[in-house]
């Protein structure tokens, strides 16, 4: 013979259904916030493209990495978006006149102090530990000065097509690797 649980026993288990499924939603918000593909940068200093005029046919271009993204990745992220950006402008071609490429890396160390004292018959002893741990991690910011407009040659050194730039790029920026 089947038993119905009991009103407060059901009320429980609903409760314990509730949380998990709060908690479940806390942490994939958690995950989704951080981007990890190609996009604007939400303010200075953050991941993600950015950019600013330096004169009518100049500008700047960078794309800063988070710390999962290879160097290669970075800075085709930074020529995609100087391709966007020079189509933007109703251009089909840019010249790039400075590009670099930089490793930022942060390292973190932590230390503590540890005190022991232990004896024995007929020993006794004392001991001091300083256990230190570092690590360091490394992400990739790329900066490249384009120029666009009437200007630009048709071909030569640096000289890109920025729809080929941008089909060719198109399965990185997507895949975000």
């Amino acid at each position: 013979m089947k038993r119905k649980l009991a009103l407060p026993n059901r009320i429980y288990w609903q409760c314990i259904q509730a949380s998990f499924c709060l908690l479940l939603g806390v942490m994939l918000t958690g995950c989704a916030s951080q981007q990890l593909g190609y996009h604007r940068a939400a303010s200075p200093g953050d991941f993600g493209y950015s950019n600013s005029a330096i004169t009518n046919h100049h500008y700047r271009v960078s794309y800063t990495g988070n710390y999962s993204l290879a160097r290669s990745t970075v800075e085709k992220f930074a020529l995609f978006r100087a391709a966007e950006l020079t189509l933007a402008h109703s251009r089909d071609r840019f010249r790039i006149v400075s590009r670099e490429t930089s490793p930022v890396t942060t390292t973190e160390g932590t230390s503590s102090a540890n005190i022991g004292f232990g004896f024995g018959y007929p020993y006794f002893g004392t001991g001091f530990g300083f256990p230190v741990t570092v690590s360091s991690a490394t992400r990739y910011e790329s900066v490249l000065d384009i120029q666009i407009g009437p200007k630009v040659p048709k071909n030569g050194p640096d000289v890109y097509n920025a729809h080929q730039v941008k089909r060719h790029l198109a399965a990185t920026v997507a895949g975000g690797s």
